[in-house]
C-alpha cells in the first residue's frame, strides 16, 4: 500500500494535468468565501506582505487582496496555475512549488493556507 507521503505526490501531477479547467471552475462558480477575505484583509497594515500558499492561478483571492492594497506572495505547486498568476498579476511574487516544504526566509503579516 503506498504511503501517505507518496499519495500527496501524486496530487501534485494530477493537479498539474487539471490545472487549466481547476482555475475556469475556480473563477465561474460563486466565491463564497469573500467576506471572510476582505474581513482578513482589512484586518491587516496597508501595503502588507501576504503569503498565499496553494494560490491557484490568483483569482479569486490574490485579486482581492492586492485590492486591498496589500503585496502577494503566492506558491503553487502547479507551473500552469503560477504562469496565469504572472499573466494576470506581473506585479506581485509567484513562486513554484510545493507549500508543504517552501522555505523563503522572510516575514508576512498574513499566511493564507487551504485547510
Amino acid at each position: 500500500m503506498p504511503s501517505d507521503e507518496h499519495l500527496a505526490d501524486l496530487i501534485v501531477g494530477h493537479y498539474e494535468r487539471y490545472a487549466r479547467d481547476w482555475d475556469a471552475d475556480r473563477r465561474a462558480l460563486p466565491w463564497v468565501d469573500r467576506p471572510w477575505i476582505d474581513l482578513f484583509a482589512r484586518l491587516l497594515p496597508a501595503g502588507g506582505p501576504v503569503l498565499e500558499l496553494g494560490c491557484g492561478g490568483a483569482d479569486p483571492v490574490a485579486t482581492a487582496l492586492t485590492s486591498h492594497g496589500l503585496k502577494v506572495t503566492g506558491v503553487d505547486a502547479s507551473p500552469t496555475l503560477i504562469s496565469l498568476c504572472r499573466e494576470r498579476m506581473p506585479d506581485q511574487r509567484w513562486i513554484i512549488g510545493d507549500m508543504r516544504a517552501v522555505a523563503l526566509g522572510e516575514r508576512f503579516d498574513a499566511v493564507l493556507a487551504p485547510p
